[in-house]
């Protein structure tokens, strides 16, 4: 039959392709753009609406949204018309001819999931949809059955445990810390004397979180060092330069220590979240799990991550043998383990057809996905 379509939409980027590929076909910026006097939006070929990279490069004459805010959807008729753009313009195939996998985060709301299914299958008329959590296709994406998935994107940190893969029951935990990274390092910036602007020079805030920041080992010796050691001089468009110091890894630091923004001290840390989705797990199965930590996502990318994150961790639980491994290709970790899951031979028995769909309604979709959606932890439940 026809090839599954994965979908995943994160804050940032949305990944899209078909079962089975290694990587993603496209990848577009999950924005969506309407002409401000205010045109009513048509459909994908109308003028008055643009989304992705159209839509960026338009930024001066239309109204910008963000469909998928801190790992969820808040735009649905938006997100609709990114859909339907991904599959016609980008994918170029009918929707009504192909399963469809989406992702969605550890904390999405039960409502939400109902919406996607529900715009899936009555407006895109497709024949079958899975939902599957994205910081679990992590281990997929690794070839795990068993271990904590961590997905560290652009608007949220989550994790979730799987055994055999099958989800061990309400074990999952969410922050929304990394959505913070560009702000603080707007921030960090403005500090040192250079004026940077939210808005119009988030690309270069952008490009300097993935090109020059990374990950401290130990922010103690780390800051102790001379400048000459970690000063970097970064080019600007214009041809005027800025200097790099202690920014390039205070930045990322915050996802280590979310103290260190202000209005984020009742955040949990990147080590917290794994921490308390396995604490959430029956203790026999807290030393298989530490040792296979995945993580994922486009923060995760940061020199340094993974030994941070490993160091931490032993430090929190001393008596366990801590792995923490990271996914190839962590841009689209989540997606990739879409394409291993939506290739697997069991996949059409997973997927929840429209007329099951129209005879069960709403309340088999949970059935079908999954009962439970974590809640956020609060920092004062830590151990």
């Amino acid at each position: 039959g026809s090839p599954v379509v994965v979908f995943d939409n994160g804050s940032c980027y949305s990944k899209l392709g078909f079962a089975g590929a290694d990587t993603p076909q496209s990848s577009i910026v999950t924005v969506h753009g309407k002409t401000k006097h205010g045109g009513v939006i048509l459909g994908v070929n109308h003028p008055s609406c643009f989304v992705g990279g159209d839509a960026l490069v338009r930024r001066g004459l239309l109204k910008l949204s963000y469909p998928v805010q801190r790992g969820k959807i808040v735009h649905w008729d938006y997100m609709e018309t990114l859909w339907e753009y991904c599959s016609l313009k980008e994918l170029q195939v009918n929707p009504s001819e192909h399963f469809v996998l989406l992702t969605e985060s550890s904390d999405n709301p039960l409502s939400n999931r109902e919406i996607m299914t529900e715009i899936m299958f009555e407006k895109m008329n497709v024949p079958g949809v899975y939902v599957a959590n994205q910081a679990a296709l992590n281990l997929f994406a690794a070839g795990r059955k068993t271990g904590v998935g961590v997905d560290c994107g652009a608007g949220i940190t989550q994790s979730y445990c799987l055994r055999d893969d099958f989800t061990l029951g309400n074990t999952g935990c969410t922050s929304i810390i990394s959505s913070e990274i560009p702000n603080h390092l707007i921030s960090l910036l403005n500090q040192t004397g250079y004026l940077v602007r939210p808005y119009y020079d988030m690309d270069m805030v952008q490009d300097i979180i993935k090109t020059r920041c990374y990950v401290a080992e130990s922010l103690k010796e780390e800051t102790s060092k001379g400048e000459s050691e970690i000063s970097q001089i970064y080019s600007l468009p214009d041809g005027q330069t800025i200097t790099l110091k202690n920014e390039q890894f205070l930045c990322p630091e915050a996802l280590f220590l979310p103290e260190l923004i202000k209005d984020c001290t009742n955040m949990l840390s990147v080590p917290d979240v794994v921490h308390q989705t396995i604490q959430q797990c029956d203790e026999t199965l807290h030393n298989t799990l530490y040792a296979n930590v995945v993580v994922g996502g486009g923060l995760s990318t940061f020199p340094g991550f993974e030994t941070r994150l490993q160091k931490e961790l032993t430090e929190k639980h001393p008596a366990s043998n801590i792995n923490v491994v990271g996914v190839e290709n962590k841009l689209h970790s989540a997606w990739t383990g879409g394409s291993i899951l939506a290739s697997h031979s069991s996949f059409d028995n997973m997927v929840l057809t429209e007329s099951t769909y129209k005879e069960c309604g709403n309340s088999y979709i949970h059935e079908k996905f999954g009962h439970s959606v974590p809640p956020r932890t609060p920092k004062s439940a830590r151990n």
